[in-house]
């Protein structure tokens, strides 16, 4: 291979690694739009509304009921993570679905990052841990999109 034939192929890499930079980005506005279109929005404040409050309470209740465990989202120091907070509905002062994500899944879950809270598209409560940012999002995003949520590959027990 000459030094031309070099050139040739770092340019033509150079270009694959442009393009696959334009699909990515134009995949993830399709996944952003995906999410809006269900309803689903970003909680953007700095202290969680009423609403997001008795979500809770009635997630902890009905979990409680069901698993005859005491659940509690905020039980261990933790707190919510920001910009991993969705809400459903045309404000946060009114929603009444939420799905809340805490930094303490290594209270749950062995080494894990985050634990993901929320209720699938029968009603009933559910929680994932994850070990990932990548997973985290993920996971949000199947939830918002009523696809069942997959078990992060970094699990352990």
């Amino acid at each position: 291979m000459n030094l031309s034939d070099t050139l040739k192929l770092k340019e033509l890499q150079k270009q694959a690694r442009r393009e696959k930079g334009i699909i990515r980005r134009a995949k993830r506005k399709q996944e952003k739009a995906q999410v809006t279109n269900a309803g689903w929005q970003v909680f953007k404040g700095q202290e969680l509304p009423q609403s997001a409050l008795d979500w809770i309470e009635r997630y902890q209740n009905d979990s409680n009921a069901k698993h005859g465990h005491n659940c509690q989202i905020f039980s261990n120091f933790n707190s919510w993570v920001l910009k991993y907070v969705y809400f459903k509905g045309p404000n946060p002062e009114t929603a009444t679905e939420w799905i809340i994500t805490t930094n303490d899944g290594g209270y749950y879950k062995v080494g894990a990052m985050a634990m993901v809270w929320y209720r699938n598209i029968n009603g009933n409560t559910g929680s994932a841990a994850e070990w990932s940012i990548k997973n985290t999002k993920l996971c949000i995003k199947q939830i918002c999109l009523a696809q069942p949520v997959t078990r992060d590959p970094n699990y352990q027990s």
